[in-house]
């Protein structure tokens, strides 16, 4: 009880000169993070609804050519990825930076992804080593105590057939 108190009366003394407690962004880097792994442990389980979990109904994605992408489109485009993906050799996305909203409640964060797998090919005669690379714009929010990702901008990558470049 006696340590509450000061909490009560700093925190009070925060709001009544104007001054905002800084965003704990090492925490909401960390939240985040979990949620992106979340995401990677379920694309390598080809786990659909573990995958849409963490989905908000508002997401989209401004994909290369200004088209969008919802959350429904989503859905259908991982689906129709992993039926043609034998398995994921290797999937990591990483956080390179994160700018916390003052609000504490949004954040963008850059994000660098490398996906390695192996593929079938369309004329099913066999299957590829794929690996794709590919740097992201993020957009995150905190939702009823859980961050979403709601919004991505690819900033650009590459594609790498069997270890060759491929330019689509």
């Amino acid at each position: 009880m006696r340590l509450l108190v000061p909490l009560v009366v700093l925190a009070s003394g925060c709001a009544a000169t104007g001054d905002v407690a800084p965003c704990n962004s090492n925490g909401i880097r960390a939240a985040i993070d979990q949620e992106i792994q979340k995401g990677v442990k379920a694309t390598i389980a080809e786990d659909i609804d573990a995958f849409m979990d963490g989905v908000p109904d508002d997401y989209r994605i401004v994909e290369d050519d200004g088209s969008i992408t919802d959350k429904a489109a989503l859905r259908e485009h991982a689906l129709r990825s992993w039926a043609i993906i034998e398995r994921t050799i290797a999937l990591t996305i990483t956080i390179d930076r994160i700018d916390v909203d003052p609000s504490c409640d949004g954040a963008l964060v850059r994000t660098s992804q490398r996906w390695e797998r192996l593929m079938r090919r369309r004329d099913d005669s066999g299957a590829d080593t794929v690996l794709t690379t590919q740097k992201h714009e993020e957009r995150w929010r905190l939702k009823a105590g859980r961050w979403h990702n709601f919004e991505i901008k690819e900033l650009g990558g590459e594609v790498f057939i069997n270890g060759e470049p491929y330019t689509p």
